[in-house]
């Protein structure tokens, strides 16, 4: 099958990208014919020798210049795929286009349906929203922080930017969506119920990563991702002193709140506890020294696939119960969940993982399983075929 795969972004960033690329593997081992186009050039995480790739800079941006968009149609008619499969990408025009010469299918990884940018995070409040987009986000922008910064043509491009995105996927005949809780969204904006098809994401199956011999020392407790206020870090920060049992944080990612979040870690003592490593292209290392990962994400998270990539390891999983993330994580069966913003909580779950290795072993193996059961490549990619060839 020839298939044209549009995503805004390559570089391995976060979730999306690296779905992108293993999804972009799996094809191709699936023996289908591939192209996808990417607004940047992807980086050392792409996969080696996978042909078909072009890179057309910023066309999957909002407000995109018209020659953007024709470049990918000259690269669809040239290619001339069965079907289309649009990832994030935000340039509508081009989504319409391509739809009325080609099949397509929107994979929805972002919420679209709030005007923040997909958030739906109040940061003057550190609570959520479930309002649906309308003009009165341009308000609650403002009155609840909802959005990162004061500027007020941010604030108007936002909201254009999501009520552009509803306008255009509702006029597709099939939108996946990583989660029941993204479809819940959907449907109440408008979407047809036989339009939104719940399609899980997926990681590789793994082998089990028990602590390598050489991590020394205080146990280690992981949080993987990119940090920003709705991420939770702080909470998790906070967290630390109540946790009983010895332990050390260690931060991998990197982002906008990382220096707020290193202040507070001094402040609170910690400076010694805690060690921010950045992005980092190989993330395994960490892994294996981890002892269990935390999810402390207080936005309705679409799906959270990073708690995926602990399953497959057969670590332990604390999350709090945010958005799609009990889908995936059964308190008490293959992890723990935790109110959002209950820090307490979250130290009382961490320390109870710490000081009990056999639940830890258990609740890990569990996780391994249902990751191998419900969220491997093999059940993924042939629901996605079948998805692809219906007409």
């Amino acid at each position: 099958m020839r298939i044209l795969q549009l995503a805004h972004s390559l570089f391995s960033a976060g979730g999306v990208e690296s779905y992108v690329r293993r999804l972009s593997a799996g094809l191709v081992a699936r023996g289908h014919q591939l192209a996808v186009v990417g607004g940047d050039e992807p980086d050392a995480g792409w996969p080696p020798g996978l042909a078909g790739l072009h890179v057309v800079p910023g066309y999957g941006q909002f407000g995109a210049p018209r020659e953007k968009a024709e470049a990918v149609l000259r690269l669809a008619d040239e290619f001339r795929p069965e079907a289309v499969l649009i990832q994030e990408m935000n340039n509508y025009p081009l989504a319409l286009e391509l739809a009325r010469r080609r099949p397509v299918v929107k994979y929805a990884h972002v919420d679209f349906t709030c005007a923040s940018g997909g958030t739906r995070f109040r940061r003057r409040t550190r609570g959520t929203c479930l309002r649906r987009v309308g003009p009165a986000c341009l308000w609650h922008y403002y009155a609840d922080r909802c959005g990162p910064g004061w500027d007020p043509r941010w604030a108007l491009w936002s909201y254009r930017r999501s009520t552009g995105a509803l306008r255009t996927w509702r006029q597709l005949p099939r939108v996946l969506v990583a989660s029941g809780f993204m479809r819940r969204l959907l449907l109440a904006c408008g979407f047809a119920d036989e339009q939104v098809e719940v399609l899980p994401l997926f990681v590789p199956e793994a082998e089990a990563s028990p602590r390598a011999a050489e991590a020394a020392g205080a146990p280690e407790v992981l949080f993987v991702g990119r940090i920003m206020p709705e991420k939770g870090l702080d909470d998790l920060v906070r967290a630390l002193p109540l946790v009983k049992a010895p332990c050390r944080l260690v931060v991998v990612g990197d982002g906008p709140a990382r220096g707020a979040a290193e202040g507070l870690a001094a402040r609170l003592g910690l400076a010694g506890r805690v060690s921010f490593a950045g992005w980092q292209q190989d993330v395994e290392p960490y892994w294996r020294r981890a002892s269990l990962l935390v999810v402390p994400s207080l936005l309705l998270e679409p799906f959270g696939i990073v708690g995926l990539e602990a399953m497959a390891r057969a670590l332990p999983v604390v999350a709090y119960r945010s958005g799609g993330i009990p889908e995936w994580l059964e308190d008490g069966v293959t992890g723990r969940l935790v109110e959002p913003g209950d820090v307490a909580g979250l130290a009382a779950a961490v320390g109870a993982l710490l000081a009990d290795a056999a639940l830890a072993r258990k609740l890990g193996a569990a996780g391994q399983e249902r990751q191998r059961a419900r969220f491997g490549p093999e059940r993924h990619l042939a629901a996605l075929e079948k998805i692809l060839t219906v007409r």
